[in-house]
């Protein structure tokens, strides 16, 4: 009876889990193995592992610290006859796993051999590759053990991600900052929770620290050259200011005193475009995500190690 009651927890667990936005998961795919794989064959695959994330609520990250892999191992290639006489038989190991990349350990591993055919040594190793299966029991099984663990791992790191986050935001390098704080998935809840809110903070100081430095671009800019022509530029660094920002207001009485000297100068109008609304919370989160994106996208791709990759 304990151990029925236990494992009836350990279920309870697990939907609970489950039952929450996994959306904020994110995955990178990649291919390796052995050099018999061309780069078509690798996109087979890949795309493969990229079906499997999507199916499962998953998303394709850039640069993400957890990567499925898929690695192919030739067992056997061999002549199989057939009309031409050209019909060649190829047998691959395919590994797929889930590993963190950070420190090389792997959240959960499968493997299954499969066989295919064709004229070619692409075309046959494509049609091995065309009996791979994701939608298996086994797979699911996999998944849930790589979700559990990505959790997991984000609950026990969770503050020295915070410490790495805020060394970061003391040195201006805010951009970092948010990439760190929105890699955590909405899965590991109290964690997400955390990082979200410390993720405002960090993009309130952000957008200070940018509004200070484009408002000082344009008064040098306005001091050197008070003309129509240097309008444009000052008008640029502006209409970039967010109206959340400390300076904000200081934006708007040099944005009235050029254009109160623009018309003393030849009589025009110049209203400068700059942000007057101030969005929702949902939109200043999501902002905050798409600038860790942009950040992670612009980075060099990262090297899996002891993989081979293809892609």
């Amino acid at each position: 009876m304990k151990k029925l009651i236990f494992i009836l927890f350990l279920f309870a667990i697990s939907t609970e889990i489950f039952s929450q936005d996994l959306e904020g998961i994110e995955i990178t795919t990649a291919v390796g193995g052995s050099q018999e794989i061309s780069d078509a064959n690798a996109n087979v695959l890949n795309s493969k592992l990229e079906n499997f994330l999507t199916q499962n609520g998953i998303v394709k990250g850039i640069n993400s610290q957890f990567v499925l892999i898929g690695n192919l191992d030739l067992i056997q290639s061999q002549n199989a006859g057939g009309a031409s006489g050209n019909l060649l038989m190829y047998e691959l190991s395919v590994t797929t796993k889930l590993l963190n990349n950070a420190d090389q350990n792997v959240f959960a591993q499968n493997s299954q051999i499969v066989k295919g055919m064709g004229d070619n040594k692409i075309k046959a190793i494509n049609s091995a590759l065309s009996k791979i299966n994701y939608n298996t029991e086994g797979f699911k099984t996999f998944l849930a053990q790589a979700k559990i663990k990505i959790a997991d791992y984000y609950t026990k790191n969770c503050g020295r991600i915070l410490n790495e986050a805020s060394m970061l935001e003391k040195t201006n390098q805010f951009d970092f900052a948010l990439y760190k704080l929105t890699s955590i998935p909405p899965v590991a809840t109290k964690c997400y929770q955390t990082s979200m809110s410390k993720a405002q903070l960090v993009f309130q100081k952000r957008i200070n620290y940018d509004c200070k430095s484009k408002l000082s671009q344009a008064k040098i800019i306005w001091s050197t050259n008070q003309n129509v022509e240097s309008t444009a530029q000052i008008e640029e660094l502006l209409a970039g200011i967010d109206p959340q920002s400390s300076c904000y207001k200081e934006v708007t009485v040099f944005a009235d005193n050029v254009s109160k000297r623009i018309k003393e100068l030849d009589g025009r109008e110049w209203n400068v475009y700059y942000k007057k609304e101030v969005g929702l919370e949902e939109d200043r989160i999501q902002a905050i995500k798409e600038i860790g994106k942009a950040y992670g996208a612009g980075q060099p791709k990262q090297i899996i190690q002891n993989t081979k990759i293809k892609l």
